[in-house]
């Protein structure tokens, strides 16, 4: 969304689409998911995959240097470098034993590493991985090698080490500036380090760099975000994602260190919400999907343009066609309308390693149902629009007839000028764009109950 098209939406239909909802970086989401006595199912799922499909690596390193109490990734504290010594070895038997499935080499497209703090590992633990890789695997030469990073922990060495290496995009988190809010959520991140590191990644020819942003945390007001947000424009970087935080301390023991009463109150949310949105666009920055900022001319912005964007576990990718193969543990991989996640903890995902077991915590085979709301969603997430003649081909099937009560639900959306329906697509509008996951629960065949409860279920909140 250009800054000459730019309207926002009022805090009173603000408040009106916040409700409880899946992220959709699947579908079906993951609480829907089945739990899995073995990783035989995706040992077939692999063995039957093309080679003609490229894929998406994925590495998960779960430690951390210090936990913030905000964080709602899967990591720990990392207590002796001996853990990730440990935790790499069981990483190449990993990808050792998933391209030993494949039927032949296959091409990669894209590498992402995330976390926890992945740049917390041993230079000689990142050259033996991306060594087996490319035993195991053929990479492009133009490959995306992505991986998030803190500047207050990844030295001016170990950066220029990464880049040395091929990493072409540079992930930051940096959340919020203001160093009160910092000390609320255990972080120590400097405007002044991510500045200098900033300055030593645009040194190289990166394909882009890209900052996190959270709105809802502890301490935060207008006027702090106003400053965070002047900063972050001057550092310019390429792309931004903006997420709401999510205040879940039944579920994360970090975050009952957070005062429940410093949190901004709901009118204050939604003001810093809007007031992130309005000054990125003001910025020049065009919004992507349904969290996502990036400069005209990245390829982000550009593939949003041409309604070729895709959605996957790692957020918003321009890779068409790849499914994604994931490594260590919680790590999520996509492959062939199959879904499975990793162990979650350490000393279960390192035991069935050992003994030459995919270790598969839990998983879902897509039904033809799943997949047709996959698309559905994923286009809807992904580029806004959802063309009915492109669907109803692909499978077979009327789009007006199959999602009947479906669209009628859209009528009182469309009331709200969220949405239109017409004989060739639906469409979100300029005011839609802001609630596209809203747009997205109209199609979920899972949280009404038609296909299976969600049982225990804690979704983060639309806005």
């Amino acid at each position: 969304m250009k800054p000459s098209t730019m309207i926002l939406p009022s805090k009173e239909l603000v408040r009106e689409m916040d409700v409880a909802a899946p992220r959709y970086t699947s579908y079906p989401a993951i609480p829907v998911w089945h739990p899995a006595e073995s990783g035989a199912a995706y040992a077939d799922v692999l063995q039957r995959h093309s080679s003609d499909i490229p894929l998406t690596l994925y590495f998960h390193v779960p430690f951390c240097p210090v936990i913030c109490h905000y964080c709602g990734c899967n990591t720990a504290k990392l207590e002796r470098e001996e853990q990730t010594a440990e935790y790499v070895e069981s990483v190449l038997r990993e990808i050792q034993l998933a391209g030993s499935l494949l039927p032949e080499r296959h091409r990669i497209a894209q590498i992402h590493w995330g976390g926890g703090t992945p740049s917390i590992l041993q230079d000689d633990e990142f050259l033996s991985v991306m060594r087996r890789v490319r035993e195991s695997f053929d990479v492009y030469d133009q490959a995306e090698l992505a991986i998030e990073t803190n500047p207050m922990t990844c030295s001016d060495k170990k950066i220029r080490f990464l880049l040395d290496n091929g990493f072409n995009r540079i992930s930051i988190g940096v959340q919020d500036f203001d160093p009160e809010v910092q000390q609320k959520i255990g972080r120590c991140q400097t405007h002044e380090r991510t500045a200098e590191f900033c300055r030593l990644v645009r040194e190289y020819d990166v394909r882009s760099l890209n900052f996190d942003l959270v709105y809802g945390l502890p301490g935060q007001t207008l006027k702090k975000a106003e400053d965070t947000l002047a900063k972050v424009v001057d550092l310019a970087p390429d792309r931004i994602a903006v997420y709401s935080f999510a205040f879940l301390p039944t579920l994360r023991d970090n975050q009952k260190k957070i005062d429940k009463t410093s949190l901004p109150d709901t009118d204050l949310k939604f003001d810093l919400y809007l007031l992130t949105i309005e000054r990125l666009q003001q910025a020049g920055y065009e919004m992507i999907g349904m969290d996502h900022y990036a400069k005209p001319e990245d390829e982000l912005a550009v593939a949003w343009r041409e309604r070729r964007l895709r959605r996957n576990f790692m957020g918003y990718t321009t890779k068409a066609e790849t499914d994604v193969v994931a490594f260590g543990a919680t790590a999520i991989s996509d492959v062939s309308g199959y879904y499975c996640q990793n162990e979650k903890d350490n000393a279960p995902y390192y035991e069935r390693i050992k003994n030459g077991d995919l270790p598969v915590q839990r998983h879902m085979s897509l039904d033809a149902d799943d997949q047709i709301r996959r698309k559905v969603i994923m286009d809807l997430l992904c580029n806004g629009v959802v063309v009915k003649q492109e669907v109803s081909k692909r499978f077979s099937i009327d789009v007006d007839d199959y999602f009947s009560p479906e669209l009628a639900r859209l009528t009182p959306l469309a009331a709200k000028d969220l949405v239109r329906n017409d004989p060739s697509v639906v469409e979100a509008t300029i005011l839609g764009r802001f609630f596209l996951r809203n747009l997205a629960l109209v199609f979920d065949n899972y949280l009404d109950g038609r296909k299976g409860p969600q049982r225990g279920t804690t979704f983060s909140r639309t806005v």
